[in-house]
């Protein structure tokens, strides 16, 4: 039996200040004025130096000021930026428009994805987090980015308006005209009006070319993006995935219609594409997701990897290893399983896989077996060793057994008390 509410009052009565709970596997302390974080067994996971400590729930993130300006820790105590960001900010699911001396940018665990320059940075409405544009502003004008920084239209627009769904044509005025701007960056003067949108997405159309007998994709002014080279193209595109899945030489292929480029991604085949737009409760949410799901190399069983939707930048792209990922989130970790040893692992929000030396090996025919059918409460879990068989209690925040495995059924959550 493990007594969490005896085990967090022992831990925490060791400090005077605090804030009497654990949130994510950690809680927050205070030492000589200043604030620090301690897990459940009782380490400084963050050193008690900063004037906050925000720990969230939901992600991964932990926010840390340091006076005015705002940095990110993980739940293990990994500085992923020391703060120096003018406010708070989530890096949700990875990504996340941040502020700094001033001026907006885009930030991932991996570091600026668009460098923060701009006056303003925001989506089209339209597209919420589903597209991999931005509009920018320097000074009074504005213009798009994408990733990387790469300007597809420099600042010289007095407005942009929202970008239709299927022509990807937004109405904008520069110099006092009215203008037209697709979101490839060219400057119309009139608009193209779409006589059918089937088929439509943000100005990109797939294409039969019956000289060729093969697919290609067309722009709204009938010009090829993608010249008819392709045996077959899947459309993909909902109301949460804008993604093509391009079929050549065996291979398969995903092409993005918002910058019309294709992602750093390939499969023997693709068997699905699906989003994570799931709310299990408070601590299980997954929104902005997409999983893709098939075949590759010499694995006999399916793989999965899991991508970030805005700006498709890898969350976890194990290829060739990975058979499912589990949808949720907790603490900023996803779990993964392993082809042919059904064991379970679990990976940060960078894609790495999360192991401690509380586990006796790291590699992946020893990771843990997760049953994801028990109860997950407060960052724990009920688990079971792949060398003993025996169940135990796992903190997720540091990867450690919290109660030994020495039981041999799960054990369940039950009014603060973990049962065998």
């Amino acid at each position: 039996m493990l007594d969490v509410k005896k085990l967090d009052s022992k831990i925490l009565s060791k400090f005077e200040v605090s804030d009497g709970r654990f949130k994510s596997g950690l809680a927050r302390v205070q030492i000589d004025g200043k604030w620090g974080a301690v897990n459940r067994f009782g380490e400084m996971v963050l050193e008690a130096k900063y004037d906050e400590i925000d720990i969230s729930n939901d992600y991964f993130d932990v926010g840390i000021r340091i006076g005015d300006k705002w940095g990110l820790s993980d739940v293990a105590g990994n500085i992923l930026f020391e703060p120096q960001m003018d406010m708070e900010f989530d890096l949700y699911n990875t990504i996340t428009i941040v502020k700094k001396d001033g001026k907006f940018g885009v930030i991932t665990p991996a570091g600026f994805v668009i460098e923060p320059k701009f006056d303003e940075l925001y989506t089209s409405e339209n597209f919420e987090s589903n597209v991999s544009v931005f509009i920018c502003k320097v000074g009074d004008k504005f213009g798009l980015v994408t990733w990387q920084t790469k300007m597809l239209l420099e600042p010289i627009c007095d407005e942009i308006g929202e970008f239709d769904f299927y022509s990807g044509i937004a109405r904008v005025k520069i110099d006092g005209q009215t203008k037209w701007l697709s979101i490839s960056g060219e400057i119309l003067d009139e608009n193209i009006e779409l006589e059918d949108e089937d088929g439509w997405c943000l100005g990109c159309k797939i294409v039969y070319d019956e000289d060729s007998g093969e697919y290609g994709i067309k722009d709204i002014n009938g010009k090829w993006i993608r010249k008819p080279t392709y045996d077959e193209i899947v459309d993909w595109t909902d109301e949460e995935i804008l993604l093509w899945e391009c079929l050549w030489d065996y291979s398969h292929y995903i092409f993005d219609p918002s910058n019309r480029t294709f992602l750093d991604y390939k499969m023997d085949s693709i068997e699905e594409i699906s989003t994570y737009d799931d709310f299990y409760d408070d601590n299980y949410t997954t929104h902005g997701l997409i999983k893709i799901t098939g075949w590759h190399g010499d694995n006999e069983e399916m793989q999965s990897s899991l991508l970030n939707q805005a700006g498709f930048e890898p969350e976890a792209c194990y290829k060739g290893i990975v058979i499912d990922i589990d949808s949720r989130l907790m603490c900023g970790l996803r779990f993964v399983q392993y082809s042919g040893y059904n064991k379970w692992a679990f990976i940060n929000s960078q894609g790495k896989i999360v192991t401690s030396a509380g586990f006796k090996d790291s590699n992946a025919k020893n990771l843990l077996l997760i049953d994801f059918d028990r109860n997950v409460h407060d960052a724990m879990f009920c688990a079971q060793d792949s060398k003993s068989g025996k169940f135990g209690i796992v903190d997720l925040a540091s990867g450690k057994w919290l109660l030994k495995p020495k039981f041999d059924e799960p054990l369940d959550y039950v009014n603060g008390k973990w049962l065998s």
